[in-house]
C-alpha cells in the first residue's frame, strides 16, 4: 500500500496530530540548536590547567630555594609578556586574558623573588 493510500485511510484527527508532532519536533530541534556556549570557557580551562601545572614547580622552589634553571632574561621576558596580557585583557574586555596575565605574572614574580633572595 502506498503512503498516499495509508494517509487517506487515517482519520483527519490522526493526520492533524502527526503534523503537530512534526512541527513540535522541528521547534524543539531549533531550540536545542540555539544553545550557546561561552567561548571563553576554553580559555578559562586553559588558564586553570596551566596554573595547576605550576603548583609542583612552585612547591619545589619553596622547598629547595633553587631557581638556577630560570635565567634572569627569561624571567624578565615572562614578566613583561604577562603585563602585556593584563593590558590586553583590560583593553579588550577579556576576563580570561586578564586573569591569565595576573596569575602567570604572580608565578613569575614568585620565582623572581626567590631568585633575588636566595
Amino acid at each position: 500500500m502506498s503512503s498516499k493510500n495509508k494517509q487517506i485511510d487515517q482519520d483527519p484527527f490522526t493526520v492533524l496530530i502527526d503534523k503537530n508532532l512534526d512541527e513540535s519536533i522541528k521547534t524543539d530541534i531549533k531550540k536545542v540548536s540555539k544553545v550557546e556556549v561561552d567561548n571563553e570557557i576554553y580559555g578559562k580551562l586553559a588558564v586553570i590547567t596551566g596554573i595547576i601545572s605550576y603548583i609542583p614547580l612552585a612547591y619545589e622552589i619553596w622547598k629547595t630555594k633553587d631557581t638556577r634553571n630560570f635565567t634572569n632574561s627569561s624571567l624578565l621576558i615572562a614578566i613583561f609578556s604577562n603585563i602585556m596580557w593584563i593590558v590586553y585583557g583590560l583593553k579588550g574586555n577579556s576576563s580570561t586574558n586578564l586573569w591569565n596575565g595576573i596569575l602567570y605574572l604572580s608565578i613569575f614574580c614568585y620565582i623572581t623573588i626567590f631568585k633575588i633572595l636566595y
